[in-house]
């Protein structure tokens, strides 16, 4: 699955993006302060995808890869999680770029797109937009 905007792109996340993911984050650990999983190694994130896969198996999550269509580079990754179907809720967040494309159009981007899968694609009728209380950056964006 691909949702494609003008500068991202989103495309499920699978276990040939490990090493990738985490590059980004080895180089960058800021940006993983507010995420509650742990990230000192290559395990640690390949742990991270795959629980993102088998959520995605189970229904409750869709896991994105971010994709910067100018370089056609991964710059990231977020998610749809706690998805209910029954309730038709769905949580938007577990969001985390590279700095060279923090507050740039690619969030706005992503958010839309995600947005409007949730509502017009999965039928949802309420979507939560969740950060951690301390990470202000994230609040502003």
């Amino acid at each position: 699955m691909e949702i494609i905007h003008e500068r991202a792109k989103l495309r499920l996340m699978d276990n040939t993006d490990v090493e990738t993911l985490f590059s980004i984050v080895e180089g960058n650990r800021d940006i993983w302060a507010y995420l509650i999983s742990k990230m000192d190694s290559v395990q640690d994130m390949q742990q991270y995808v795959q629980k993102a896969i088998k959520g995605y198996g189970r229904g409750t999550q869709i896991p994105f890869i971010v994709v910067d269509q100018q370089s056609n580079k991964i710059v990231g990754s977020t998610r749809l999680y706690n998805i209910s179907v029954e309730d038709k809720t769905v949580e938007l967040g577990q969001t985390w770029y590279h700095p060279s494309v923090q507050r740039t159009s690619i969030n706005t981007e992503c958010k839309y797109m995600l947005l409007q899968y949730a509502f017009e694609k999965l039928h949802m009728l309420r979507v939560q937009i969740k950060t951690d209380a301390r990470n202000e950056k994230a609040q502003r964006a």
